[in-house]
Formats: structure tokens, C-alpha cells, sequence
């Protein structure tokens, strides 16, 4: 779609609804290839982005590369990472409203890690999103006191943001944009309790917060907590997503 290269699956028979997948740092939407498939087979139109600088518009680093520069100076390269991708995501919900009509009948979003803080960032910013659920995630862009994710106890020096790393954040930062999910949503959050990368202490807050600054009563917004799981092993919990999966594509209540 214009310059977002996309993975979709058609269901059989439509609802009518968009399912979006948003990869992981360093994934690609044929990663999520078994998700577009869940999706279609709950009629959902299910489509897969590769966010900017991923997939078939990676940069010219390998990998290894790649990641160390993005978390050597994370604010400066990780931001317009997710600022980016979260407008492409809206890009597509458009496409896919101009050829399915899906926009008024509720888009839902999927994102692990980094996938997941662009599905909380989106829903904060395109109305039509309705449910989401965000596995290892964080609605806080500063990720306070976030740690390697393979060497534990090392905080990572954030940096200072770049200047489009700053625009993104001042526009689509969650925290900083609470009154923006003053409005029907459902959205989960699924944490491990021992996750040091993505710390779950940023879900609790960001939910303190909205309660008490912006309050609505057809927001709902729940934290599934899961004891001793870290980053790596919370991803990876194949049974965690699919539960996540069953949640996101049930019928609306």
C-alpha cells in the first residue's frame, strides 16, 4: 500500500472488520503469518505491517547492527521508529476503510513488544481502533529503568531524542496524550511480573493515571499480570498469545 509493504489474509466470509498485526523489534509481518490466519478464520480481514526500517524496508545494517545502533541511542532512533509506523498503521486502516468499509464497524490491533506500544499508540490516535491488546508493552515511550533485555540489571542509557524523534513523542506518547483513550476502548495489557526490558510498572501507572484524571465508564482497560515470566519468556509464551488472540477476535460484548 503506497509505501508500506503489507502480508494479508481474506477470510471466507467477512465481518466486515480489520485485524492488524504489528510486529516486534527486529520481526516482520511474515512473522505473524499464523496470526493473519487466525484472523481471517474469524472473519476478520487480517493484515501485517513491517514497521519502518523493518522487513522489506530494512536499512542496510545487518541485524546485529541494527539493534545495537537502535538501542545505543534509543530515543533518537527507537521514537521515529514508533511514530512512524504508528501513522503508517492509520494509512492502512484508511486503505482498507476506502475498500472494505472496515473503519465503522471497529478496527482491532495485535503487537508484541515494540508492535504492541505502536497498537497503544495508535488506538490513542485513530478513533476507529477498538480493541487492542498489547503483549510485553509499554503506553510509556521513556520506558523508566528499562534494562538489556539480555543482560539484567544494565540500564540502558536512553539519549537524548532526535528532533523528529521529539515530534513523534509530543504526538503520540500515550502517557502524555491521556485524554485520548476517554472513549469507548477495550485494551489489555499482558506483563510479566519479572520483566526488566519492558517494565510493567508503566501499564499500572498509565491506568492509575487515566482512572483518576479521565475517568469513562465504556473504557475498559485491564492488566493480566504474569508471575516470574520475563521479557523473553512473556513473548514467547505461545499459550499467553493465543489467549490474547481468543480476547481480541471474540464477538463484541
Amino acid at each position: 500500500m503506497d509505501d508500506i509493504p503489507l502480508l494479508c489474509a481474506l477470510p471466507e466470509e467477512s465481518n466486515g472488520r480489520l485485524a492488524l498485526w504489528i510486529p516486534y523489534f527486529g520481526g516482520t509481518k511474515e512473522d505473524g503469518a499464523r496470526t493473519l490466519r487466525r484472523f481471517a478464520q474469524a472473519g476478520f480481514i487480517g493484515v501485517g505491517i513491517d514497521p519502518w526500517q523493518h522487513g522489506d524496508r530494512a536499512t542496510s545494517e545487518s541485524p546485529g547492527e541494527f539493534s545495537a545502533g537502535v538501542f545505543a541511542a534509543f530515543r533518537s532512533r527507537m521514537w521515529p521508529i514508533l511514530g512512524r509506523t504508528t501513522l503508517d498503521a492509520m494509512r492502512v486502516i484508511d486503505w482498507a476503510d476506502e475498500l472494505h468499509g472496515v473503519g465503522s464497524r471497529g478496527v482491532v490491533a495485535c503487537g508484541v513488544s515494540m508492535g504492541g506500544d505502536i497498537a497503544i499508540s495508535l488506538a490513542g490516535a485513530d478513533r476507529r481502533v477498538a480493541r487492542v491488546t498489547a503483549i510485553g508493552s509499554s503506553p510509556d515511550w521513556t520506558r523508566p529503568g528499562m534494562e538489556h533485555v539480555d543482560r539484567r540489571g544494565v540500564i540502558i542509557d536512553q539519549g537524548s531524542p532526535s528532533f523528529s524523534g521529539q515530534w513523534f513523542y509530543d504526538r503520540f506518547d500515550p502517557v502524555s496524550h491521556l485524554g485520548a483513550f476517554t472513549r469507548d476502548l477495550e485494551l489489555t495489557f499482558e506483563v510479566g511480573t519479572a520483566d526488566t526490558h519492558v517494565p510493567p510498572a508503566g501499564a499500572a501507572e498509565f491506568l492509575e493515571r487515566l482512572e483518576a484524571e479521565h475517568p469513562c465508564e465504556s473504557r475498559r482497560i485491564r492488566i493480566i499480570r504474569h508471575p516470574g515470566l520475563d521479557h523473553t519468556a512473556l513473548v514467547q509464551n505461545v499459550g499467553i498469545r493465543e489467549r490474547a488472540l481468543d480476547w481480541l477476535l471474540a464477538p463484541e460484548a
